[in-house]
């Protein structure tokens, strides 16, 4: 059974990272106007899901992988369709921004932040810390949690990764964005947690309803170690977006511990 470090206790934590640290004023204005210029808006959910796919592969008890630029050499695996698109905007953003230390890891973690930001979503971009190493090859293969997890297998995957139920959860909110059926595709908020608890994909009058979420994302009211975290961040959106901040900071951070 692997450990983990609440993400609240994390951030306690963090300031010591070794290897990582906050960027400066001109290298936030470089970064934010490079941003500005690579990601409108309709390509928030895809730089966002990029930063998960990227980062996902870290496991505590052999602490490899994670938020390490890995995903570049991995776009050809199933669970990686149409990622090529995302790590095409982090190649310009490098072009954008020669002459910064930034690494292609740190762009992705900081495209994830702007994302999140530029959909209404918390500032967090002067929270992510840079100096990631960039990896050399592809993650092992197999440790992304697949889209047919019960909620139990889910817990247990993102366990092996450091995380606990509310981190799991908090950082579930991003399907809010996109296409999968979860309210204003482009607006970053708790209606994840709200349809959730709706369950709009039982409405048999709804001809869309079977397009609505992931079978891992429909498991999840029924277990009782989730729903009342779910309940939570549906009941409260400001709780949802504090530990969204705090698991997120936690995701990009992977690897670089005490």
């Amino acid at each position: 059974m692997a450990s983990f470090l609440p993400a609240a206790q994390y951030a306690k934590q963090a300031h010591s990272m070794p290897g990582l640290r906050y960027m400066t004023d001109d290298e936030y204005r470089i970064v934010m106007e490079a941003m500005n210029r690579c990601i409108p808006p309709i390509k928030c959910p895809l730089m966002l899901r990029l930063v998960f796919h990227d980062s996902a592969t870290y496991r505590v008890g052999t602490n490899d992988g994670g938020p390490n630029g890995s995903i570049q050499f991995e776009t050809d695996r199933p669970e990686n369709f149409g990622l090529k698109r995302g790590v095409n905007v982090i190649r310009q953003l490098q072009e954008e921004v020669k002459g910064t230390p930034l690494s292609f890891a740190d762009l992705i973690a900081l495209s994830g932040a702007y994302a999140v930001y530029r959909t209404k979503g918390p500032d967090m971009i002067r929270k992510i810390r840079i100096g990631r190493k960039d990896a050399t090859a592809p993650d092992p293969e197999g440790r992304m949690p697949e889209e047919t997890f019960s909620a139990p297998e889910q817990l247990a995957a993102f366990e092996s990764m450091g995380f606990g139920p509310t981190d799991m959860v908090a950082l579930l909110g991003s399907h809010t964005l996109g296409n999968k059926g979860f309210g204003e595709p482009l607006l970053f908020d708790n209606t994840y947690y709200t349809s959730l608890l709706k369950k709009p994909w039982e409405n048999s009058k709804d001809p869309m309803a079977s397009m609505i979420g992931l079978q891992s994302d429909r498991v999840l009211p029924d277990d009782a170690t989730l729903r009342p975290i779910i309940q939570r961040f549906a009941d409260d959106n400001d709780a949802f977006l504090h530990n969204f901040t705090q698991s997120y900071i936690h995701l990009t951070e992977l690897g670089y511990s005490m």
